[in-house]
């Protein structure tokens, strides 16, 4: 299952911001995180 829906960022940037810092703060716990991605309007 995917972690998100391109359709769950139509509310607003926040949301993007929102998923993007939970994202990284999990990264984090298993290592140092440079750069972190995330492609919304991928299919």
């Amino acid at each position: 299952s995917k972690m998100f829906h391109p359709v769950d960022f139509e509310d607003g940037p926040l949301v993007l911001i929102k998923v993007r810092e939970n994202l990284g703060g999990e990264c984090l716990k298993l290592r140092p995180v440079r750069k972190l991605l995330l492609l919304v309007r991928h299919p």
